[in-house]
Order: C-alpha cells, then sequence, then structure tokens
C-alpha cells in the first residue's frame, strides 16, 4: 500500500512540474504574441493610411468621368429642364466624391459619415448600372461613359467603404492595445 502512496505522490509532484512548465511556455509564447500584434497593428494602421492615400485620386478620376458626363448631357441639348434631370444625378455624384477624396486624403474614412457616404455611393452607382441595363444605350457615346462612370463609382465606392471598415477597425484594435 505505500508503494502505491509513493507511485501517486511521484505522478503528483510530474504533474506540477509540467503545469508550471507549460504555464511558463504560455506567457512566454503569449508576450511574444503580444508584442508582435502590436507591430502587426502598427503596419496595418500605415496599410491603412496608405490605401486611403490612394483612394484620393481614384475618387478624383471618377468624380471627372461624372463632370463629363454632365458636360456631354448639356453639349448635346442644352440647358433645358429634361437636360438638368438627366444632369442631377451625376451633379449629386460629383458632390459627394468630392467629399469622399477629402475625406481620403485626410484620413478620415473610417468616420461614420463617410461610410455611409460611400454606401450612397454604392447605392447610385448600382441604380446607374440598373437604369444601363433596362435602357440598352452603350452603342452612344454618352451611354458608354454613363457606364463606364457607374461601374468605376461602384468599384472605388466599395473600395473606399472597406477601407473605413479596416480603418475603424484597425482603430478600435490599436485602442485596446493600448
Amino acid at each position: 500500500h505505500s508503494l502505491y502512496i509513493q507511485q501517486q505522490q511521484q505522478q503528483q509532484q510530474l504533474n506540477i512540474r509540467k503545469t508550471s512548465t507549460m504555464t511558463s511556455r504560455r506567457t512566454k509564447t503569449m508576450r511574444e504574441q503580444k508584442s508582435s500584434s502590436s507591430d502587426d497593428n502598427n503596419n496595418n494602421n500605415s496599410m491603412t493610411d496608405q490605401k486611403q492615400t490612394i483612394l484620393t485620386p481614384l475618387y478624383r478620376g471618377v468624380s471627372m468621368l461624372h463632370i463629363g458626363q454632365i458636360s456631354l448631357a448639356l453639349k448635346k441639348s442644352g440647358v433645358t429642364l429634361g437636360c438638368l434631370n438627366v444632369i442631377g444625378g451625376p451633379l449629386m455624384a460629383v458632390g459627394l466624391l468630392f467629399l469622399l477624396s477629402n475625406a481620403a486624403e485626410q484620413k478620415h474614412l473610417a468616420k461614420d459619415t463617410f461610410l455611409r457616404l460611400n454606401g450612397l455611393m454604392v447605392l447610385y452607382a448600382t441604380l446607374t448600372l440598373g437604369l444601363v441595363a433596362l435602357v440598352p444605350q452603350l452603342s452612344s457615346t454618352y451611354g458608354l461613359l454613363y457606364f463606364v462612370s457607374g461601374s468605376s463609382a461602384l468599384f472605388v465606392a466599395v473600395k473606399g467603404y472597406f477601407a473605413g471598415l479596416r480603418a475603424a477597425d484597425d482603430v478600435t484594435t490599436f485602442c485596446v492595445w493600448f
């Protein structure tokens, strides 16, 4: 019976040693993970800043496409009530894209307002592409410009929305770590 008790005591001591070794390994690994994750956060913040800076010329380029669309509509039919109705959407898109390009330049895309404005641009571009699909007008220059401006606005707005979400996530993650 005493032999059995000695074996149990040895087993318990062995388990205690394993547990303390595993705990020290875990804490060392956790410290390494925390330091590498803070480095990752700094890298992610710089990557997000670069992506927001890259979006500025994209927003401005799409804005120029919409300005071309407005000028082509004015040239084609002059200043009439119908023309003003046609250029209302692209004019709104130019204003939104101007605001978004300034937000990307100042690295404010993570703010709630600019996320919503990017969402509005996605809706506008989807509606534009839907109208081009319903009324096949790709044979004319205006219809082709309408399609190109709508598809590029959709691409840039989705890219800006996700860049804003990524920046918002990096900001909250960064605040949690420090």
